[in-house]
């Protein structure tokens, strides 16, 4: 999302996904990678418990974020990647 600093880049993350829908939709709209497409277009509680379960805990965020989304409801239904 955010280019820099980690510790900057973090912030920033955390900021968008936690804000408002018109924030999280307009930066959807800003960007061509598709997975940060698709988080930007979930209702504020899949983002915040995104945030909660890979941003704000301590580990490889890769591992966190893949474990985060074989726990979602319908994992598979509404994620593909290309």
């Amino acid at each position: 999302m955010a280019s820099g600093d980690p510790t900057r880049r973090q912030r920033l993350e955390r900021r968008v996904l936690l804000g408002p829908d018109l924030v999280c939709r307009a930066a959807a709209s800003r960007t061509s990678v598709p997975e940060e497409r698709w988080m930007l277009a979930q209702p504020r509680e899949v983002r915040k418990s995104y945030v909660s379960e890979v941003l704000d805990r301590a580990g490889d965020p890769e591992l966190l974020g893949q474990v985060w989304m074989m726990r979602l409801p319908c994992a598979g239904a509404t994620y593909a990647r290309s």
